[in-house]
């Protein structure tokens, strides 16, 4: 199980490329960082390891209830980067917000909010 609860964004940020690049082996980080490749998923993989990195492994079985994407301008051709703020964490319910913005660069490309369920034996 991945210790993420207290990284710098920018250690997540080299630990991802270089797991796609092939210079990490991490096979339970590996699904995550090869899949990503749009703008959604980098917002739900974002979503769901700042609710890991809060609730543990009592939370590895939260499923995406809603997710709604709104894009505030055209990424330049450099990494995304995702940062997520979990609003509210319920018995049953996470809902966070995810900025999306380009490396190097402070104007968003998309602002996220997505809701996750938490199965019965995480509550």
């Amino acid at each position: 199980f991945p210790q993420l609860a207290g990284q710098h964004k920018t250690v997540l940020i080299k630990q991802i490329a270089d797991i796609r690049a092939g210079r990490r082996d991490n096979p339970i980080m590996y699904p995550f960082a090869k899949t990503l490749t749009d703008p959604q998923e980098l917002a739900d993989v974002a979503a769901y390891v700042a609710i890991l990195g809060r609730l543990g492994e009592s939370a590895l079985q939260a499923v995406t209830t809603t997710i709604t994407l709104n894009f505030l301008s055209r990424p330049a051709p450099a990494n995304m980067i995702a940062e997520c703020r979990l609003l509210k964490v319920g018995r049953r319910l996470i809902v966070s917000e995810i900025e999306l913005h380009t490396e190097g660069r402070t104007d968003l490309v998309a602002h996220v909010t997505a809701t996750y369920a938490l199965p019965p034996e995480a509550r």
